[in-house]
């Protein structure tokens, strides 16, 4: 069961183009794939889900941003989430089909994306500290606030196949991935992270480049007509990245115990060997 004291939002404006070309040199087929994305998102919701405190004894009127303020006597809270991104991306594909055992396919692959992110808490105990200690209005919200957030990648990946007889195909698969990101972030917490006052807004600027090769070998034995068995080891990637923290958090800072390097995240990598079977059984039922 959940307790809503606001009633949930979600409005999104989307736009999402792909251009698709094929050509046919015979034996080879060149295929590209353009592609353009642009968003505008803006979710609202309860934000924690819960039967309100017990009353206070004093009564706070705060600002909830697009769904203005609000006036209450208990703990109140909403949060929104509002993002922004736009993305390019080209995909270029070169397909054979010989009539021998082996065949090929190659390709490149770059995406750029741009956009702005925000995650905004609007709560009644905020409102309170913040009047109560006279810390400035515009702090008396939570927003984790990222400027600009870039990424670049390109790639370039192919595979090899190989009928190594009539019932034994061979498939051999490499990537190459290259990745740049940046982004200008803070995090605005009443008086206790990232000041908009400060020099350059408090923003602060993080950036990191990834580059890793995977790959994948497989093998598929047409044991009969009805029925092949499949052999698959590879290797996947997820790039790092940075964590959504205040360059004044207690937690990048060596001094009070804190890690500088918490501030961006590793890559993630998967290892994975797949075993099983494909069958037409039973007359293909």
């Amino acid at each position: 069961d959940a307790n809503f004291d606001f009633t949930p939002a979600y409005e999104v404006d989307e736009t999402v183009v792909t251009l698709e070309i094929n050509h046919d040199f015979g034996n080879l087929m060149l295929s590209s794939v353009t592609g353009y994305h642009e968003a505008n998102l803006d979710a609202r919701n309860d934000y924690d889900g819960t039967v309100a405190s017990e009353p206070w004894p004093v009564t706070i009127t705060f600002d909830r941003g697009p769904d203005g303020t609000a006036t209450t006597d208990r703990l109140y809270q909403n949060d929104r989430s509002t993002t922004e991104p736009e993305q390019w991306s080209q995909e270029l594909r070169l397909q054979s089909d010989f009539d021998g055992p082996a065949n090929f396919m190659v390709g490149a692959f770059y995406l750029d994306y741009q956009s702005e992110v925000h995650f905004y808490v609007y709560s009644s105990a905020l409102a309170l500290y913040g009047q109560t200690f006279g810390i400035p209005e515009e702090l008396h919200v939570f927003d984790n606030d990222t400027k600009e957030y870039n990424l670049e990648t390109w790639a370039l990946f192919g595979e090899f196949y190989y009928d190594i007889t009539d019932d034994l195909e061979l498939t051999v698969g490499l990537r190459y991935s290259d990745e740049d990101k940046d982004a200008t972030q803070r995090t605005i917490y009443l008086n206790f992270l990232d000041v908009p006052t400060a020099d350059d807004d408090a923003y602060q600027y993080f950036e990191d480049d990834w580059q890793e090769t995977t790959g994948k070998l497989g093998l598929n034995w047409h044991y009969s007509d009805d029925v092949m068995l499949f052999a698959t080891a590879a290797r996947s990637y997820k790039s790092g990245g940075f964590n959504p923290i205040s360059s004044e958090s207690d937690l990048l800072n060596p001094d009070l115990g804190g890690d500088p390097g918490l501030a961006t995240f590793e890559p993630e990598f998967i290892n994975s060997l797949e075993l099983g079977a494909k069958t037409r059984l039973l007359d293909n039922t």
